[in-house]
């Protein structure tokens, strides 16, 4: 009996030293399968928004929730790009960008998340692909057209500035119609100070369907009325035509 009570105990102490045993291993793999913040966050899809956020802060700087004007034209040498290159708009436009020259935390870190780049690398890697849709998607290029205006008046304004205006022109119609260079000569000695959203989306529309020649023009369409002086001070001969080709 003594012996069995014996054995009884010591089955007990061996039974306890293996339940210890799992208690650690268990610890010990709990603490494995901690990881870091970056790691948890990837998730399946090898994505981390506070890969985002690490960026953000290296050119807004620690605890700053804006990234201001400097910082934005470091974040563009970064991608390997003017702060006037379109496809800055393009980006501006992504991250849905209230203010000019102004970036802030939740814009940065939600656009760029849905575009599933989450570090500098993978940013500059998508700017040769943004740039192409911008180009080719016609319906893209509208609404980057669109928030180019909105983006670049004043705050409240319903009016983009003439000068303001002309840049943007330049910057996003030069080689998609004839019009540009001619409207812009136009506009530059015209009395027109200011341009609405009518008149920015209408010249945009204008490019598309009114040929070189103005075939197909009439004063009685719906075109502003910026368009018509245009289009009557460009038939009166007043355009500096480009000059032509060497040899012809």
């Amino acid at each position: 009996l003594g012996v069995d009570e014996g054995g009884k105990s010591g089955g007990k102490k061996k039974s306890s030293k293996t339940g210890d045993g799992k208690e650690k291993q268990g610890a010990k793999s709990s603490k494995s399968g901690g990881g870091s913040k970056k790691e948890k966050d990837k998730g399946s899809g090898g994505f981390s928004k506070s890969g985002l956020e690490d960026v953000f802060t290296q050119f807004a700087g620690a605890g700053n929730g804006v990234m201001e004007a400097d910082g934005i034209e470091q974040f563009c040498a970064a991608l390997g790009v003017e702060l006037d290159d379109p496809v800055m708009l393009m980006i501006t436009y992504m991250l849905g960008c209230a203010e000019q020259l102004k970036i802030t935390k939740e814009e940065f870190v939600e656009g760029f998340a849905k575009e599933r780049v989450d570090s500098l690398h993978k940013m500059k890697c998508k700017v040769p692909e943004w740039r192409v849709e911008m180009r080719v998607d016609p319906k893209t290029f509208k609404e980057v057209y669109k928030f180019a205006f909105l983006y670049s008046r004043e705050k409240n304004a319903k009016t983009l500035e003439k000068e303001i205006a002309i840049d943007l022109i330049r910057m996003l119609l030069s080689d998609a119609s004839p019009h540009t260079e001619p409207f812009l000569e136009f506009l530059e000695q015209s009395e027109h100070a200011m341009i609405n959203k009518d008149q920015w989306m209408s010249l945009l529309e204008f490019g598309k369907v009114i040929p070189e020649d103005f075939e197909g023009y009439s004063i009685d369409d719906s075109w502003p009325v910026l368009l018509d002086d245009y289009v009557a001070w460009s038939t009166k001969g007043n355009h500096t035509a480009a000059p032509a080709p060497e040899g012809e």
